[in-house]
């Protein structure tokens, strides 16, 4: 199975802990997480995450659509 996790960002706090302990949770059982969110993640428990320009809190506020998707770190 395959699963998208969507936020518009992945900084320290709440909902990224949880984001994190969803994936620890659903990866053992073989399921494949990729996490999308409109600011780059800077920890290590999510590797396989994908930027979208335009998703984040600033960028949501313009009203503009997401110009790309791209992994993260790029």
């Amino acid at each position: 199975m395959r699963v998208a996790i969507l936020h518009y960002h992945l900084r320290r706090g709440g909902v990224t802990r949880v984001i994190e302990n969803a994936v620890a949770a659903l990866e053992p059982h073989g399921v494949e997480v990729v996490v999308i969110a409109g600011e780059p993640y800077e920890g290590q428990a999510l590797p396989n995450t994908r930027i979208v320009d335009g998703l984040g809190y600033r960028d949501a506020a313009a009203g503009g659509p997401a110009a790309a998707v791209r992994p993260a770190g790029h």
